[in-house]
């Protein structure tokens, strides 16, 4: 009897691990296959696409005494995108990988010179990419996205005061000067994340809104700026792997919850980073730029 039982307890286990491998398996060829998807999105079955963008934004510098003033943004991109049906004949995966640039200035958003604070004008360029789950309904495509870019930006203060001439020089103008200076005239590393929404319809045509963050450093601090970086991204891919999980279960609410815990993430290290430029590393105070942009895009 005890020889039976044992040997009763011992299929039991081994049918357990089996069970258990094969799940395990099953996670792990599901991230293959996402991976090996994103590989193969520069290749065959990418479209490539153009987008045109126009927003107003606000640029801001949490220790400056005096405002910058309003912008507006006209933003051009362009690369790659795939759309696939996933596990479902109504949930989409959409996965877009592009250049772009921007000019970004007053006058793009008010011809009026009469402005109380610096005015600015600025050029910027880089690289990004956008993800997100959406739902197919007949010919239109609906995407709540979430995206994060690489940025280089060339900043100029076109009323930037000589304290150095000035007849009376205020302490508060002249630290103002001197942290402004820190970006006029020269390109400077930062990242952005946007939140958003993007329509196509009949897979060709593309409407898109988007409130984007972006953080521009000073100065280049390779390891604690990579440290910042690593420490967003481990939460970033703890959520995907979270939606992963919603998606075999539940795959209508996965495009919510991943639009929802993605950007909620971002902004948090956003907020964080105003004060600190690599939080959770103790840095200076960086010029960040908040933008409300809507585009048009063409995919082929």
């Amino acid at each position: 009897m005890f020889k039976k039982s044992f040997l009763l307890l011992l299929l039991i286990t081994f049918a357990l691990n089996l069970q258990a491998q094969d799940r395990e398996e099953k996670k792990k060829s599901k991230w293959r296959d996402k991976w090996e998807h994103r590989w193969d999105m520069w290749h065959d079955d990418a479209r490539p696409f153009m987008e045109f963008n126009y927003g107003l934004g606000e640029p801001k510098h949490k220790s400056l005494h005096d405002n910058l003033n309003e912008v507006g943004m006209l933003e051009f991109k362009i690369g790659y995108s795939t759309l696939d049906i996933y596990e479902s004949d109504y949930v989409l995966e959409l996965d877009e990988k592009y250049i772009f640039g921007s000019n970004i200035s007053n006058e793009l958003k008010n011809n009026n010179k009469s402005f109380t604070g610096f005015n600015t004008e600025a050029w910027k360029f880089g690289f990004g990419n956008r993800t997100g789950y959406g739902y197919k309904l007949g010919e239109i495509s609906i995407m709540p996205y979430y995206q994060y870019d690489f940025t280089w930006t060339k900043i100029e203060v076109k009323n930037l005061p000589d304290v150095t001439i000035l007849s009376i020089p205020l302490p508060a103008i002249a630290e103002d000067v001197k942290k402004l200076e820190r970006f006029n005239g020269n390109f400077r590393f930062g990242n952005s994340n946007a939140a958003g929404i993007k329509i196509e319809i009949g897979g060709f045509f593309g409407l898109n809104a988007d409130y984007e963050t972006s953080v521009i450093f000073p100065r280049h601090l390779f390891w604690k700026q990579a440290g910042s970086f690593l420490a967003e991204q481990f939460v970033i891919q703890a959520v995907d792997y979270f939606v992963e999980e919603i998606m075999d279960r539940s795959p209508a609410a996965a495009p919510i919850v991943n639009f929802i815990l993605k950007n909620g993430v971002s902004y948090a290290f956003y907020v964080l980073k105003r004060d600190e430029m690599n939080w959770p590393f103790k840095t200076e105070t960086p010029l960040t730029y908040e933008t409300a942009r809507f585009g048009l895009s063409f995919a082929f």
